[in-house]
């Protein structure tokens, strides 16, 4: 789902055929399109945000950001 050029993946980890379209559109986005993709937990100014470089099933739950490249010009 697009917003503003980010990205959120939602998916059941439960669910094998959500987890393959979430794998491959993680996959699609970080490594053709350049994004770097987040973990984020809490809201607001007191979230923590870590960058997910693989991966995980088990993240299904958290909310998972995905942030276009800044381009120069």
């Amino acid at each position: 789902e697009a917003d503003a050029g980010d990205f959120r993946i939602t998916w059941n980890p439960d669910d094998p055929e959500d987890v393959a379209n979430a794998r491959a559109a993680f996959a699609d986005l970080r490594s053709q399109q350049g994004y770097t993709v987040y973990k984020v937990e809490g809201t607001g100014r007191r979230a923590r945000r870590e960058v997910i470089r693989e991966f995980d099933p088990a993240l299904g739950a958290m909310q998972l950001v995905a942030v276009r490249p800044n381009r120069g010009g």
